[in-house]
């Protein structure tokens, strides 16, 4: 494992094997949709410079499927922390969002009944787990079916 510095004191977590290749560039953080990525340019003969994102160098994809970061540390590029995955899978794997009422995914506050409600979507398919007054046995059963659903990128409430 190596580190490569980054334009703003930063750094990111490569495989010894990738380091060589890469540490001859000068990478930069570059955000994109909310998300930072690590890039770099590089300028050919015959045109203008192009954006290398340092993910798509070190684990290339092909059909529309993405790069996923297992433990989420888009800075830690090593093989072991990258996955191919599609769309949908990588949404399964997502934390929760900021704004909603519950601190779990996939658990929400009725106001109108006054209780948790728990629920969870696959392609397209939304699956209600239940209402409860206890929202962290709806977080629990949220985990227990994200994970018959979606194997290995199942997020995992804590």
């Amino acid at each position: 494992m190596k580190k490569i510095s980054l334009n703003n004191g930063k750094f990111v977590i490569v495989d010894d094997e990738d380091y060589s290749l890469l540490g001859r560039h000068h990478w930069h953080i570059q955000t994109s949709n909310n998300k930072q990525y690590v890039a770099t340019r590089i300028y050919f003969q015959d045109g203008g410079p192009n954006t290398l994102l340092m993910h798509k160098f070190i684990f290339p994809v092909e059909n529309g499927d993405i790069v996923e970061y297992i433990n989420g540390d888009r800075f830690d590029l090593r093989k072991e922390n990258l996955r191919r995955a599609t769309y949908g899978l990588s949404l399964a794997h997502a934390r929760k969002r900021a704004k909603v009422t519950s601190k779990y995914k996939g658990v929400s506050w009725s106001k109108k009944d006054k209780v948790w409600r728990g629920y969870i979507t696959k392609d397209g398919i939304t699956y209600y787990l239940g209402s409860s007054k206890d929202e962290k046995k709806l977080a629990l059963l949220y985990n227990k079916k994200a994970k018959e659903l979606y194997k290995e990128f199942a997020y995992q409430n804590n």
